[in-house]
């Protein structure tokens, strides 16, 4: 182990040996790895641990490891541990500042979220059930958190039966009849110019 931070193997290693030392330093030659805080980080990342490769080197080289290396090892580390992931949350925006402070410093509600400047609320997944609770406690509507719904399609995209009661005066003539697509036909029925085609259609044969 050099001072530089270059690793140089003497004689030839296990493939095990191999294997750990590419998992944290960048071989650069046949018998040489550069150990450097980003190849330590992706180690981290990956799940092992630094003090896996400190032992192994330490046992390797038979003497005590360089400043440098010693160094780069334990900084890296501790800035691993600086960022902690604490799962997913719903951002909310309220509508001043009064009223985030107020949910913020409620007793139920309170420990359920937390309090992002001046507007922002920060809800963690987990957690949603007790604040939906608490937001009623303090009447106000849960609802407004649920996902908002997509708006309706383009016409263009819309199902022929939903097109057929357009044409026949549905929405054209406004009167708000949209059928779905389950059983539109069926439904169509309901339609008023349909229901009067269907009665001059009826008059006639009875006229015959």
């Amino acid at each position: 182990m050099l001072p530089n931070r270059d690793i140089v193997a003497t004689s030839d290693l296990a493939p095990a040996d191999r294997l750990l030392l590419s998992a944290y330093a960048r071989q650069t030659s046949e018998r040489v790895w550069t150990l450097d805080a980003g190849t330590l980080l992706a180690a981290i990342d990956s799940g092992r641990r630094p003090e896996e490769l400190t032992r192994f080197l330490s046992a390797a080289s038979r003497r005590e490891l360089p400043a440098a290396v010693t160094a780069v090892i334990a900084d890296t580390a501790a800035r691993a541990r600086q960022l902690t992931d604490r799962g997913v949350c719903r951002i909310l925006e309220c509508a001043d500042p009064a009223l985030a402070t107020l949910i913020a410093r409620d007793r139920v509600a309170g420990p359920t979220c937390t309090q992002l400047g001046d507007r922002h609320l920060a809800v963690r997944a987990e957690a949603e059930p007790d604040f939906r609770k608490a937001l009623r406690r303090l009447g106000r509507r849960d609802a407004d958190l649920m996902p908002r719904r997509a708006e309706e399609p383009d016409r263009e995209q819309r199902t022929a039966d939903e097109i057929t009661v357009d044409a026949c005066g549905g929405e054209e003539a406004g009167l708000g009849l949209v059928l779905p697509p389950e059983g539109g036909r069926d439904l169509a029925a309901a339609c008023p110019v349909h229901r009067h085609e269907r009665d001059l259609h009826a008059a006639g044969r009875e006229g015959q």
